[in-house]
């Protein structure tokens, strides 16, 4: 509830109006009253509207003072402020507002819901506070609220949201199929759970909808696949587990069993990739140089070859403007055209302004020998190049000789790279299957843990949806 008192007489001389956003109630206030809304917490605009009467002060002018209203009571008390000559809103306690109120006259109520705006919300019905508030009159700002949103399908949300779309909620598909977690527009995306019609239970990352990144599926038999996925099904390797055989290291392949990559394969893997970012890491600053020298060289190439022409055109050009001026045929000769005296004026000390810079231009270039100013500045342009051509192949030179450099001691560590590789992949392997034992002994009902443990099922009715600690 929100409470607005008035005590000032600043629109004692203008038709002065208050409203709760712009589809608020609107009144004529006077000093000793106050206005009621019902609002919803968070922020909210109360807009001013001066209409002028005596094209004083107030003439034509409107104000949006924002607030953040708190749940319970608050009290806003607009008068006068100390030491200036405006007036303005000031938060009040709840004492003190009350003591206001009190002797006061009340000279409105509303509710700002402003929920109609929101009636078709990405197709759906929506139900719940306003995802936006006003700050001026009909320029809405989004704010995160919780609401409700039904679809004409069958879907229904109840979580956060904004004007721009869901955040994080509850998302009911169907009567056995729903989805808690983030969203990204209308869609799931981030991290959240998906409880599937056919008993399927899924928790991991999600991009636009589909299950893709690291996750941990259950399926209705009570097999579980922890590990990566790629729209929508398992793909990668991860920790398996079948009811009444627990836990063991396999791999998915676009949905199917496959075996997971032999420990000599992975370690080799681990290994190039490896010794690829040691070579990277060591040449990038050779690299760097080598690339700057060809950006130079390439600059200064072009410009090698377009400085003659970008000369002489910018002869001509100022020998073009100024032949009119160090001729004096700057005339006002427009038929049927009459100027001012001022006009004529003005024509005469622009022409008297350009004649003096074009005679400047002109004795300056006294003397002067473009051919060989050209040619100066070509042999300027063939210096830089040959230097930059010197760097770069000094660079070539030692990124040669570091590559060769890096080759031997790769090859001389390889095979001890290469053991410590294979044994890094297995200790990793087993402790994944350790700590997912743990878990499910700490958490045995958390869904797939059966599975892990090797424990058998319990029997469930066909269709009977998963109903396990999560």
């Amino acid at each position: 509830m929100v409470y607005i008192i008035y005590d000032s007489s600043r629109w004692s001389d203008c038709s002065f109006t208050s409203a709760f956003g712009p589809r608020g109630a609107r009144y004529t206030p006077k000093k000793g009253q106050y206005a009621r809304a019902e609002a919803w917490p968070g922020t909210l605009a109360v807009n001013i509207e001066y209409d002028s009467m005596f094209g004083n002060w107030c003439d034509n002018r409107t104000n949006a003072l924002t607030f953040q209203i708190t749940p319970g009571e608050n009290f806003l008390l607009y008068g006068p402020v100390a030491g200036e000559t405006a007036s303005n809103y000031t938060r009040l306690t709840t004492e003190q507002g009350r003591a206001m109120i009190a002797d006061r006259k009340m000279i409105s109520h509303t509710r700002v819901t402003e929920t109609a705006d929101m009636t078709q919300f990405g197709g759906g019905q929506y139900y719940g506070p306003a995802p936006f508030t006003y700050q001026f009159i009909d320029m809405p700002t989004p704010r995160e609220v919780r609401g409700q949103v039904t679809w004409p399908d069958g879907r229904v949300y109840r979580g956060q949201l904004d004007r721009n779309g869901l955040i994080d909620g509850e998302m009911h598909f169907s009567f056995y199929t729903r989805y808690d977690g983030t969203f990204k527009g209308f869609l799931p995306s981030g991290e959240g759970r998906m409880w599937y019609e056919d008993g399927t239970f899924y928790e991991g990352a999600f991009v636009d909808g589909v299950r893709s990144g690291p996750g941990r599926e259950v399926k209705a038999d009570g097999s579980v696949f922890i590990g990566n996925f790629n729209r929508n099904v398992a793909d990668g390797e991860g920790i398996c587990g079948v009811p009444g055989q627990g836990a063991a290291y396999c791999a998915k392949a676009q949905g199917q069993d496959s075996e997971p990559k032999p420990l000599e394969a992975v370690a080799k893997q681990i290994v190039d990739e490896n010794e690829r970012k040691e070579v990277a890491e060591a040449l990038a600053p050779l690299d760097a140089t080598i690339a700057e020298a060809d950006t130079l060289v390439g600059q200064y190439s072009d410009m090698k070859v377009n400085e003659p022409n970008a000369h002489y055109r910018a002869i001509d050009e100022m020998t073009k403007h100024c032949q009119c001026y160090l001729h004096g045929c700057i005339e006002i000769k427009d038929a049927g055209v009459v100027y001012t005296e001022a006009q004529k004026q003005a024509f005469k000390e622009k022409d008297a302004l350009e004649t003096k810079r074009c005679v400047a231009w002109r004795d300056g270039r006294a003397g002067l020998d473009d051919e060989a100013e050209i040619a100066r500045q070509i042999a300027y342009y063939e210096g830089i190049i040959q230097s930059e051509n010197a760097k770069r192949e000094e660079a070539e030179r030692r990124k040669a000789a570091e590559t060769a450099r890096l080759a031997r001691e790769q090859a001389e560590a390889r095979a001890a790279r290469l053991v410590a590789a294979k044994q890094a992949a297995a200790e990793s392997r087993q402790e994944a299957a350790n700590r997912q034992r743990n878990m499910c002994a700490q958490r045995p009902t958390m869904c797939g843990c059966n599975a892990i443990l090797g424990k058998p099922e319990p029997a469930r009715q066909p269709g009977e949806h998963w109903a396990c600690a999560q």
